[in-house]
């Protein structure tokens, strides 16, 4: 990997990259202190974090994906019936669908909470984040200190049964209003769908999640058994914070920039949107997890949700996938999920796609 990001690297510096590109983007970039671009060595660690996290993680996102689908024909059904009322399926009639529009990636509405759901159950980061105490807190009846790291793991966040209804279940309908999955179990012209897999989820059951955060200061309720922030610990802080905040040498005059460009997200994030949005307003976030949170969040979700919403609507919308029977099932599979650079069944996944313009 190293040796192709230098190679990558060497052809950049030769034969610059389009303006429009992330490399040159990359190349572009100056340090807001000295002005000085990105030495040879920052910028070879930025290319390799990209390429790596850039194809690794959405393959295997839809990796994923093609299983859960593939394994709950119900789900199936739903998602073909969802792309034949938009000509994006291929049928005996129609071997060829229509071409798809940036427009149909937010009328995918039921493929999203596919999408949700498989994200939620198969975190490709499974292993989680660290991230640095700020403040002292109790953390599920433990006080941690101020400048402690702390794992947050996103596979056991999305299976815990305080967060999520049924957690081990593959639900789609949780990420649904109930408008909306009333509406997809409307009865409809039934297509051509091959059952794959015994097992079957049963009737749909809205996710739950409980919100486990608290205000800084404060004393969070008692049925909250995870961070307990007391107005003692908040005065221990007290001293500890102004420590951090000189040695770190914030610089005020940035604050207002930077509320500015949160409240210019706030504004995105409240309207209406292009239905390419992450998080169903139903679903508390605090419990779905799969791009990380806060200012170190994947800096490529919004890319990796278009590129994930296409690939499967045009995979799912020409073949019908089968797991070969080597691979056990689903329980087959799941027990072979192992985490590496990313979550990812160890030996592989073998299916085979039949075509769906065949009878």
């Amino acid at each position: 990997m190293s040796s192709l990001v230098v190679d990558l690297l060497c052809d950049m510096e030769r034969d610059p990259p389009p303006q429009h590109s992330l490399g040159a983007q990359l190349m572009n970039c100056r340090h807001l202190e000295t002005g000085e671009p990105l030495d040879r060595v920052q910028l070879a660690s930025e290319l390799g974090l990209m390429w790596g996290a850039g194809f690794e993680t959405t393959a295997h996102t839809i990796c994923w994906t093609l299983l859960l689908v593939a394994t709950h024909p119900e789900v199936e059904s739903s998602v073909v019936r969802e792309l034949n009322s938009l000509g994006l399926l291929a049928t005996p009639e129609q071997p060829s669908p229509r071409r798809m529009d940036w427009e149909h990636l937010a009328q995918l509405k039921y493929l999203s909470a596919v999408l949700n759901e498989s994200m939620r159950l198969f975190p490709v980061v499974s292993s989680g984040t660290v991230r640095i105490t700020h403040r002292p807190i109790t953390l599920g009846g433990y006080h941690v200190p101020a400048g402690q790291p702390i794992l947050i793991p996103f596979w056991t966040i999305h299976r815990n049964p305080k967060l999520w209804t049924d957690p081990d279940s593959f639900k789609p309908d949780r990420w649904l209003s109930a408008e909306t999955a009333a509406a997809a179990a409307v009865a409809a012209p039934t297509l051509a769908v091959s059952s794959v897999e015994e097992g079957a989820a049963p009737a749909e059951v809205a996710g739950k999640s409980r919100d486990v955060s608290s205000p800084a200061a404060s004393v969070v309720s008692s049925e909250d058994d995870y961070v307990k922030i007391t107005n003692a610990d908040a005065a221990d802080h007290d001293d500890v914070a102004s420590s951090r905040d000189q040695d770190m040498q914030i610089d005020s005059s940035k604050v207002a920039i930077y509320a500015q460009l949160k409240a210019q997200q706030d504004t995105r994030s409240s309207s209406s949107g292009t239905g390419l949005e992450l998080k169903d307003p139903t679903i508390n976030w605090k419990g779905f997890l799969p791009f990380s949170e806060g200012s170190r969040n994947c800096v490529g979700q919004a890319l990796a949700l278009v590129e994930l919403k296409a690939v499967l609507a045009m995979l799912l919308g020409h073949f019908h996938f089968e797991l070969t029977p080597e691979m056990g099932g689903y329980k087959g599979v799941e027990a072979d999920a192992r985490q590496a650079i990313t979550l990812r069944p160890q030996h592989g996944l073998l299916m085979t796609a039949r075509h769906r313009s065949l009878a």
